[in-house]
């Protein structure tokens, strides 16, 4: 399994194990670290918008909370290789993953 680590700025989040593909998307297993807690309302906020469960889909109020989410510096760096990607469209619900 390929293993990701998440960082916002020079914060470790959490951890990804890489479980599956949905073309487009890749699936993983989210472990949270300590440095998940500071930003674990915005990914909570951002899947209500996403879901619709805040009146339905807003999406200058979704732009918001992705600028948050990825302003300091939201990347994705794979454990084995060392390859980073930059601001990837990451949705994190619970311990579920989903990136591209």
């Amino acid at each position: 399994m390929v293993g990701y680590e998440l960082y916002r700025g020079g914060v470790l989040l959490g951890v990804i194990e890489h479980t599956d593909e949905d073309f487009p998307w890749h699936l993983g297993r989210f472990v949270p670290g300590p440095g998940f807690d500071d930003v674990a309302s915005l990914f909570e906020l951002e899947a209500a918008l996403l879901s619709g469960g805040r009146a339905g889909w807003d999406e200058s109020a979704w732009r918001k909370v992705r600028e948050e989410i990825d302003g300091p510096g939201l990347r994705l760096v794979e454990c084995d290789s060392g390859r980073t990607l930059e601001r990837p469209l990451i949705h994190i619900q619970l311990h579920d993953a989903w990136w591209r």
